[in-house]
């Protein structure tokens, strides 16, 4: 399963620091990067400080956020163009890894990246305009023409020191045929580069070079390179694909890397493989990792696995479901497993459920041999097929119940469409973001969607436009009863979104993803007044929080907060605020803090501890909920402390903990 990155983001703003370069980009464009310093006091658009410069962020500067929030110490690029007084009007800011502001540069130095449009009048020492600026190329200046010769027009690519003057002298020079890629607009030359993991569904028709790839068209052509040498790509390989992104959303492959047989197992293809109800029949001794029976199938749990006890605890003779993924030895690699009343157990055994899209059918009629998602699917004269969602038809999303058998295929009991486009969420694919567990939502939570083939093929962050955070991203939208919910991240097996605010009051909610124009299947969910869950740092909902010490260093066993110290967790699902939800928006670093109106308490241990502050955490999107708290004198000491945080009469996940001493 995929893991969820927004914590990462806020545990990362902690720790990033260092120095600064300066570099244009574009005809006529700037770059800085460097570590924010200052920031506006009422939230993000005025004046910022950055590595010593003075950077304009207006409501039309465009904010991505990959790598971490936009806090004072987070290492960030500027584009954009220079103003009066030495500033920066800022076109766009995205947040940088703390590796890319750890090198110390000199403080003239620059990289200017665009068309060359004047030259030497003979050979190439002297004078150059590039992008609009001087350059003074020397015969110590490193020329590379790898990609083209050097001629009027052509795209360079320039690295040096700033003179006195505001010329450039050139460390060095690379070249590309044509300026295409030298505007501003394209971000440089990787704009369009793409990257994804995917199973090969069907080669080219014949006159044809498009692949398709987990619902992805790629060109494969004589200039894409294919790895390990030798080897052929064919239908039902995994595959990686590197390319260029074309206007109608194909990639053209320069790269292709065959990792081996089968459907891919990189979390972006489906949440789940397999559920089934089942009683415990044999569990390892005095642990529960290792080799459970349920049923007749043996499951492997690891600490990974989210074990969940609501109804009683995990033993033999007690029913379980369980969710996975079909492993080697006709067994279950266990994501999840729940203790259910005994009644869930009363249906015939083997009873397993997986979603997937049809890939061959029977000529005719239900009966027959289906491959589905990748698996084996064996139907008979008693399978019900449901087309009441669409018509049966290859590329369709379907949900696949019946019984395993000893050679990992299924016997079909029923076939149901979930979606003719072959987009879908899976049954029980919405969950929260921070236990990745539930099915009520409410309004401002941040949730997780899994689904088939949902996004695009390829990652791509949250984007901020005009101060508030998108609700599209790569043609790609959450709808919460028609109303597009804020996106942080889209894949094509995993959405990050924050719940929509006018969802509050409902009693249930309607959802449904549309990307690129295909719409999945409808899920309806309850709605509850606060859904609140912990992130934890494995992002599986269990184990260590995301727990900051107020030196804002990372809780953990060897940095442990003392008995009647102060921590600072982060989570999501508080549910109705003051001021009030507002869908998109960043929450103030100055205030006012949006508050939860239900009373928040947090316990250690089984200790209450005193709760300094709950709210929204400060320059952060709104959805991420900070809780500042203080230990009780008598609180446990230990290595992993459980957590509860309670909002209301709703509490957090159970299995969150915390190092105290």
């Amino acid at each position: 399963m995929l893991r969820m990155k927004l914590l990462r983001s806020c545990l990362l703003a902690v720790s990033i620091l260092h120095s600064a370069a300066l570099f244009a980009e574009g005809p006529e464009g700037v770059r800085l990067t460097g570590k924010i310093e200052t920031l506006p006091a009422g939230g993000v658009v005025g004046s910022w400080k950055v590595a010593g410069r003075t950077v304009q962020v207006t409501a039309q500067t465009k904010i991505e956020l990959e790598s971490g929030p936009a806090t004072v110490g987070a290492c960030v690029d500027v584009k954009g163009n220079e103003g009066n007084a030495n500033t920066i009007n800022a076109t766009s800011i995205s947040t940088r890894p703390p590796s890319k502001c750890s090198a110390v540069e000199p403080a003239n130095s620059i990289e200017i990246f665009g068309p060359v449009t004047q030259l030497p009048a003979s050979g190439l020492i002297g004078d150059w305009r590039v992008a609009g600026s001087l350059v003074r190329v020397t015969a110590q200046t490193k020329i590379d023409q790898d990609g083209g010769p050097v001629t009027l027009g052509s795209c360079a690519e320039v690295k040096g020191t700033r003179n006195a003057d505001n010329s450039l002298t050139a460390s060095q020079i690379e070249v590309s045929s044509g300026s295409s890629g030298c505007h501003q607009d394209n971000q440089g030359p990787e704009k369009d580069q793409m990257e994804f993991r995917g199973t090969i569904q069907s080669a080219p028709a014949p006159g044809s070079q498009i692949w398709m790839i987990s619902g992805r068209k790629v060109l494969v052509n004589t200039a894409t390179r294919i790895s390990p040498s030798g080897r052929t790509l064919a239908a039902n390989l995994c595959v990686d694909v590197k390319g260029r992104l074309q206007t109608d959303n194909s990639i053209t492959a320069s790269d292709i890397q065959i990792l081996g047989t089968g459907v891919c197992t990189n979390g972006l293809d489906r949440q789940s493989d397999v559920s089934f109800f089942g009683t415990i029949m044999v569990l390892p001794s005095g642990t529960l990792i290792g080799k459970w029976t349920v049923a007749t199938l043996v499951v492997t749990v690891t600490s990974e696995t989210r074990i969940e006890s609501e109804h009683t605890t995990p033993v033999v003779g007690v029913c379980v479901e369980v969710k996975g993924d079909f492993a080697a030895g006709n067994t279950v690699a266990a994501t999840r497993i729940e203790t259910k009343p005994a009644s869930f157990c009363q249906q015939p055994a083997a009873a397993y459920r997986f979603e997937g899209t049809v890939e061959s059918s029977p000529i005719t009629g239900v009966a027959g041999t289906w491959k589905i998602g990748g698996r084996t699917v064996l139907a008979d004269a008693a399978t019900v097929l449901d087309v009441s969602k669409g018509a049966i038809a290859l590329g369709a999303c379907v949900a696949v119940t019946g019984a395993l058998q000893p050679d990992t295929s299924v016997r079909a009991a029923r076939i149901e469409v979930l979606s003719t486009s072959g987009t879908c969420i899976f049954s029980g694919g919405v969950v929260s973001a921070g236990n990745l567990s539930g099915s009520a939502v409410s309004a401002g939570e941040i949730i997780s969607v899994f689904g088939n083939h949902i996004g695009p093929a390829t990652t791509f962050p949250l984007e901020i436009v005009n101060g508030q955070v998108s609700s599209r991203l790569a043609n790609t939208q959450v709808l919460f009863d028609g109303t597009p919910a804020t996106l942080l991240f889209v894949s094509q097996g995993q959405i990050n979104a924050i719940v929509p605010c006018n969802v509050a009051g409902k009693t249930t909610v309607k959802v449904q993803v549309e990307s690129n124009g295909a719409w999945t299947n409808v899920l309806t969910l309850p709605v509850q007044e606060s859904t609140p869950s912990i992130f934890t740092l494995a992002s599986s909902g269990v184990g260590p929080g995301a727990i900051l010490n107020t030196n804002y260093s990372l809780n953990n066993a060897a940095n442990a907060t003392p008995r009647g110290g102060t921590a600072i967790l982060f989570g999501t699902g508080e549910g109705a605020t003051n001021p009030a939800c507002s869908t998109g928006a960043i929450t103030s670093l100055v205030g006012p803090f949006p508050v939860p109106t239900s009373t928040v308490t947090v316990e250690v241990g089984g200790k209450p501890a005193s709760v300094i502050y709950a709210g929204g955490a400060p320059g952060l999107v709104r959805g991420v909920v900070q809780v500042n708290f203080t230990l009780a004198a008598d609180t446990p000491v230990g290595p992993a402390i459980p957590v509860l945080v309670k909002i209301g009469t709703r509490a957090s996940q159970l299995g969150v903990t915390m190092a105290v001493k």
